[in-house]
Parts: structure tokens; C-alpha cells; sequence
């Protein structure tokens, strides 16, 4: 797959190649690029030259990104095309697993018997809960149909955003050090959840990989024997997994990973 051709003309392409683009994070990205190198030339007693065309557009697009200064830097350095494009495929995964944990969680909130203040976490932990879980059906599609390279790849690009869509919106006005914290216990979670759920069989209505979701999702509603909660999210639970697709997302992540 020729990746550089593909995208060199302007017009709709851009447009496909860019939308669903989360700007911010390949502002990080394309900030990161630039520094690691120059980094890696001043380690080799070098010095790291760009091209005036390709400095200026990548001032630019650091300065304000958006869709107009992303498509000046890509003109400017088609190298950067295949970063690109493998972010919009973690974007997209990453929004299908958000989407569905929101929608999850919804589901749930009306059985969530707390107080006012403990519900307000509780919710957050619920959505954490379906995070985790959609994360895990995600990396087993990925298991079946990627290197185990590609694999690790996936898990280093996609953790990060997970972490920075939801930790930090939801806890956004916290210490630093408390955000660290709580992002090393938020990993630390999806790990542990990861293991628990990978020796549970395949998915169904009535597999033990829904129950155990169920019951996680009981507990963080501060009420674990509840059965209903089990009962009530198992088939909404493989109705997002079935609008979501995670196959035909993996696949398309492959082409980039």
C-alpha cells in the first residue's frame, strides 16, 4: 500500500485522511517528532537541519492546530503521513470503546444507591468499569489479527489516549500529582481487568465475560449482590459490541501499525 501517494493530491483525500483527527493530540505527536530529532543528532554529535518549508509548517501547526495548518504540513513533509494516519485509527478505536462505555453506564446510573457525593465517583468508576472491559474485547480482536509487533504498538498508542480522554476529563482540575496517581491507578486497573477477563470464555448473552463485567459494575454501584445489574447490561453490552465492529477497526489500524 502505497501510503505517500495516496494522499499527496489535495481536496477530498485530505479530508478523508484527516477527519476524526483528534488536532491536540497530533499537536503532542508532531511536537514529539520534531524533538526526538533533534535529540537523536545531538546524541550522534550532529546537528538536525529541517527545511524551511517543513519548520514553518511545523511552527505553525504546534502554534494553532487544525485542519488547514495539518494539510500545509503534510505538503511540507509527506514523511509524516503514515503518523497521521495511524493516529486517526487509534481515534477511532478509541472513540467506538468510549462511546459504548458511555453508553453502558448510562444504563446502570438509575441503580447506582448512593449518596449524592459517592455517586458522583461511583459513576465515573462504572464508566471506568466498561472502559476496561471494552479495552480488553479490543486487544483480543487485536491478538487474532495482528504481530504481536503490531500489538504492542497498538497497546503503546492507544493506553495514552484512553487515559487522556477520560482521567483527565473527568479529573482535570486535580493536583498534577494527584492526576499522576490516579493515571498510574487507572493502568494498573485496565491491566488487572485485562488478566481477569482473558481467562473467561468468548462472548454471548450468557458468558462468564459478562457476568464478571456485570459484577465488577455491581460493586463500583456499591451494591455487588445486585443481580439485575448482570442481567441488564449483558445484552445492551453485545449490541454495542456488534454496532462497534472492533474486527473491521483492527483491520484498519493494521494497514498502518
Amino acid at each position: 500500500m502505497n501510503i505517500l501517494g495516496k494522499f499527496r493530491k489535495k481536496g477530498s483525500q485530505w479530508d478523508d485522511m484527516l477527519n476524526n483527527v483528534d488536532y491536540k493530540d497530533l499537536q503532542k505527536r508532531i511536537a514529539n517528532y520534531f524533538y526526538s530529532l533533534k535529540t537523536d543528532a545531538e546524541s550522534k554529535g550532529m546537528v538536525c537541519y529541517f527545511k524551511k518549508e517543513i519548520l514553518n509548517a511545523g511552527t505553525k501547526f504546534v502554534e494553532n492546530p487544525c485542519y488547514a495548518s495539518a494539510v500545509k504540513l503534510m505538503e511540507a513533509d509527506p514523511k509524516l503521513i503514515p503518523e497521521v494516519l495511524t493516529m486517526k485509527s487509534i481515534n477511532e478505536i478509541s472513540k467506538a470503546i468510549i462511546t459504548a462505555s458511555l453508553v453502558g453506564s448510562e444504563c446502570v446510573k438509575p441503580l447506582i444507591k448512593l449518596s449524592d457525593e459517592e455517586k458522583k465517583f461511583a459513576e465515573v468508576y462504572v464508566i471506568y468499569e466498561f472502559l476496561y472491559f471494552f479495552v480488553h474485547i479490543a486487544m483480543r480482536s487485536a491478538v487474532s489479527l495482528l504481530t504481536s509487533e503490531q500489538i504492542k504498538k497498538l497497546q503503546d498508542l492507544l493506553g495514552p489516549v484512553i487515559v487522556a480522554t477520560t482521567v483527565n476529563t473527568f479529573f482535570q482540575h486535580e493536583y498534577k500529582e494527584m492526576m499522576t496517581k490516579m493515571e498510574r491507578q487507572f493502568y494498573e486497573n485496565m491491566n488487572n481487568a485485562h488478566v481477569e477477563y482473558s481467562s473467561l470464555d468468548d462472548l454471548s448473552t450468557s458468558s462468564s465475560l459478562l457476568i464478571k463485567l456485570g459484577e465488577n459494575v455491581a460493586e463500583q454501584c456499591g451494591d455487588p449482590m445486585n443481580k439485575t445489574i448482570p442481567l441488564m447490561i449483558g445484552t445492551s453490552t453485545v449490541n454495542s459490541l456488534k454496532e462497534i465492529d472492533f474486527d473491521r477497526l483492527i483491520v484498519e489500524a493494521k494497514k498502518v501499525l
